[in-house]
């Protein structure tokens, strides 16, 4: 029976609703696969946490005049926390290759060669990132070329196979060459790093993937059971 103005049975407006309700959760579920994926593939640690003071942010964010005001106000260049990431905000401006803050922090008091709570010096995460400018700034503002992690990792290391311009930055600046010695001498793991809670994104996954399951199934049992109906 007919008994709206657009012509359209209740049974199909309902239908249609569902419909509008199962794609909307379908592009939810994309754009939420997405941004898990990114974040792991790209190692986004320094991302915005909950907890990320307002320096650690600006600096992230390469916003000099943010970073150059909050400075002024009395920002501590080397506070060592991000969220539930201890790194001070040269790490973060050396991971980025973010130049101009990295001279602004280290004018203004940060630390070049203090590690992090896995050991890591600005120096590192600069030349594992290949970020050949900030490996430069590091090293004219006497950054330890051979401090180490506590996994036993250099700069020279984390370089070596991957970024062979710095590998001669660092050579040409004091790195111990017996690093290169088990270094291939083209690695396969350059570039972005997968981060190893990369995993704690399956049982998100299963998760959304059951959900989506049964919304399917139960709008599939609806529609059965209102053609049911509508023969009886």
């Amino acid at each position: 029976m007919i008994d709206n103005a657009l012509q359209q049975s209740p049974l199909g407006l309902i239908m249609k609703l569902e419909h509008k309700q199962n794609r909307k959760f379908s592009s939810l579920t994309s754009i939420l696969f997405g941004l898990l994926f990114i974040s792991a593939l790209f190692g986004a640690s320094d991302y915005s946490v909950p907890g990320e003071m307002p320096l650690m942010s600006a600096v992230r964010q390469n916003q000099l005049e943010k970073v150059k005001t909050l400075i002024a106000n009395g920002a501590d260049v080397n506070m060592k926390k991000a969220g539930a990431i201890e790194v001070t905000p040269l790490m973060v401006a050396a991971r980025y290759g973010h130049t101009e803050i990295m001279e602004i922090l280290i004018e203004n008091g940060a630390d070049v060669n203090v590690k992090s709570d896995e050991g890591y010096t600005a120096l590192m995460r600069a030349a594992r990132n290949g970020k050949t400018d900030a490996v430069k700034i590091l090293l004219l503002n006497h950054a330890d070329v051979n401090a180490r992690n506590f996994g036993g990792m250099s700069a020279l290391k984390f370089a070596a196979g991957c970024y062979p311009d710095i590998v001669q930055i660092l050579l040409d600046n004091g790195a111990d060459q017996g690093d290169l010695a088990n270094t291939p001498m083209k690695r396969a793991d350059c570039g972005p790093k997968i981060r190893l809670d990369f995993l704690l994104i399956i049982p998100a996954l299963i998760l959304i993937g059951i959900f989506s399951l049964i919304t399917l199934k139960r709008t599939v049992f609806r529609h059965k059971s209102s053609q049911a109906e509508e023969h009886e």
